[in-house]
């Protein structure tokens, strides 16, 4: 849950700043760019996030049936 709130919080904020920047923030010019691509990629090494929350969901339904 950890990995999923926290690599999504960081593709939120960088894209906030990016739409801060307006334009330019999609310029190499700007370190916000470059802060986008890598939050997204965060959301992909280590496991998609989808596939954790099927794993999450999976974990949760096998322990209510307990």
């Amino acid at each position: 849950m950890a990995k999923i709130n926290a690599t999504q919080a960081a593709v939120d904020n960088a894209n906030r700043a990016v739409q801060l920047h307006g334009g330019l923030g999609y310029t190499t010019e700007y370190h916000v760019e470059r802060y986008l691509r890598d939050a997204k990629l965060l959301t992909i090494a280590g496991g998609p996030n989808e596939g954790h929350k099927d794993t999450l969901a999976k974990a949760v339904i096998e322990q209510d049936g307990e």
